[in-house]
């Protein structure tokens, strides 16, 4: 058996938020049991608004990094403890933190109202103008709902805001990218092309398509994750990601 090629990566920002967002979810998929709640980590990682069980497993995941890491990762510990405190907030104080969240969320949906929003197109290659609409309805069904629509009852269940998105270097001002669209960092020209769709195409709706195609590869890649930690010592990782902020 050949060993897998080492890995060294080093993920760096100047946005505290996005490195603690990067380490969170190294660590979920290093647990042990870590493939049967992949549905969860793209939830805890893509979704603006959380069902229960996916928050519970964020801030239970927090509680547990933060005594191993607030001496060695300051800047990412900061962050994992403003999440991990919005569990604690009194109901007038949950109540606020909800509100402010989803008036960011409509101001900057409202900034995108005329005109189309199609930027993920680019991920169907070829067939990019069969999806001209469907990516345009699925980037304004997440900023409608915080979830990205696969069909399931997700969004029905989304009824909390995932702090991971709510704090930043602004502080606990809503500064989410307008351009954030989950299915913009997947391929699915493959699965369009698998349906046998041609270029004069319009299907009412490939939504559903889309974001399960951006799921499935979003699971692979945390499969190829999780089999280099399982195979992976202490004295030789064949996967070593360092985070640093500045």
């Amino acid at each position: 058996r050949t060993d897998p090629r080492k890995l060294d990566v080093t993920c760096c920002d100047t946005e505290g938020a996005v490195l603690a967002r990067n380490t969170l979810l190294f660590t979920l998929l290093s647990d042990e049991g870590a493939e049967k709640i992949i549905s969860n980590i793209w939830n805890i990682f893509y979704h603006m608004m959380l069902d229960e069980t996916s928050l519970s497993l964020l801030i239970a995941q927090c509680r547990k990094l933060i005594p191993l890491a607030e001496k060695t990762l300051s800047e990412i510990c900061y962050f994992w403890s403003l999440w991990l405190g919005t569990a604690s907030f009194s109901s007038e104080q949950a109540k606020r933190f909800r509100e402010n969240f989803r008036e960011g969320i409509r101001n900057t949906r409202e900034k995108l109202q005329d005109g189309f929003v199609v930027t993920s197109m680019r991920s169907a290659g070829p067939l990019a103008p069969v999806t001209f609409s469907a990516v345009d309805e699925q980037f304004r069904c997440f900023w409608s709902c915080g979830v990205t629509d696969d069909g399931s009852r997700g969004a029905e269940n989304a009824k909390n805001v995932n702090p991971t998105f709510a704090f930043s270097a602004s502080g606990d001002r809503f500064a989410v990218h307008y351009g954030t669209d989950p299915v913009s960092g997947f391929h699915f020209a493959e699965s369009l092309a698998s349906r046998g769709l041609e270029l004069s195409d319009r299907s009412p709706s490939l939504v559903f398509n889309i974001v399960q195609a951006a799921r499935h590869q979003f699971s692979a890649w945390c499969m190829a994750v999780i089999k280099r930690i399982q195979h992976s010592s202490a004295s030789s990782a064949s996967l070593v990601v360092r985070m640093y902020a500045g």
